[in-house]
């Protein structure tokens, strides 16, 4: 794994992504990341997009009606 840079937590718990880093994975203002914790790593991964018409074809098969499950993913995302 290579190492890029190496950062400090602040005294609020906060971490702020180097610039090189922000740039090569296009990570933008308002941008959400996913943490995964595996044994006594931390992992920040940005989640793959996908258009909104192929996220509601995947979730169909759960009886979830579209404009229900828009409402639902906007309330996760806020």
């Amino acid at each position: 794994m290579e190492i890029v840079a190496r950062i400090t937590v602040s005294e609020k718990g906060q971490i702020t992504i180097p610039k090189e880093v922000r740039e090569r994975l296009n990570i933008l203002k308002g941008d959400k990341l996913i943490v995964y914790l595996k044994d006594n790593e931390i992992i920040l991964k940005k989640p793959e997009k996908r258009r909104l018409v192929e996220i509601l074809k995947s979730h169909t098969r759960w009886g979830v009606k579209g404009v229900e499950f828009q409402r639902k993913l906007r309330e996760e995302w806020d």
